[in-house]
């Protein structure tokens, strides 16, 4: 259950927004370098504010280029880069979480129904295997979550006690940032 992040753009002053696009932008830009063209249309604003906090917590030098963007060619988009690996591990978090997301939704549907979805398994399995041995931490806690999520499923337990696994990987990951 994840995909619920969403800026608040009517609280935002305009600067903060276009920094936050930049940040999105160029998360989608370090997708494509690491795991694929195709991995670009994985990006999320949850990750991209997993991005954000790492920038903070880094407290890494941050370089704007403008270039033009590599799914719409005709758009010039703002890319906000830094140093350090924030940009990488938001871009692991991405692919295992869509690749556990992709897991779910296959169990939870019919064979018929999720024919399509069985089909994109080996792409999403090579990509989060990948991010897996680059950041085992994440892997290990999204693997745990996901368990731990299936588990309360076929309990039929309720909403919150089926979001709970991922709020609690959402904890995890994030305090990992902050070094605890």
């Amino acid at each position: 259950m994840f995909g619920y992040v969403r800026p608040n753009k009517s609280e935002l002053l305009v600067r903060e927004y276009e920094q936050y696009k930049a940040v999105y932008c160029q998360l989608c830009k370090v997708l494509g370098q690491e795991y694929g063209p195709a991995s670009r249309f994985l990006l999320s604003y949850d990750c991209t504010f997993y991005a954000l906090l790492a920038l903070a917590v880094s407290g890494a030098k941050l370089t704007e280029h403008k270039k033009t963007c590599a799914m719409n060619p005709l758009k010039h988009c703002r890319y906000l880069a830094g140093e350090g690996e924030a940009y990488q591990k938001a871009a692991a978090l991405t692919v295992l979480l869509a690749y556990h997301k992709l897991q779910d939704d296959i169990a939870d549907e019919g064979f018929l129904k999720s024919l399509g979805k069985r089909l994109l398994r080996p792409f999403f399995r090579r990509k989060a295997r990948k991010a897996g041995l680059r950041y085992p931490f994440l892997a290990e806690s999204a693997e745990k979550a996901m368990a731990a999520q299936a588990e309360a499923e076929s309990a039929q337990a309720g909403l919150d006690a089926c979001a709970e696994p991922t709020a609690r990987l959402l904890s995890q990951v994030f305090g990992e940032l902050a070094g605890g």
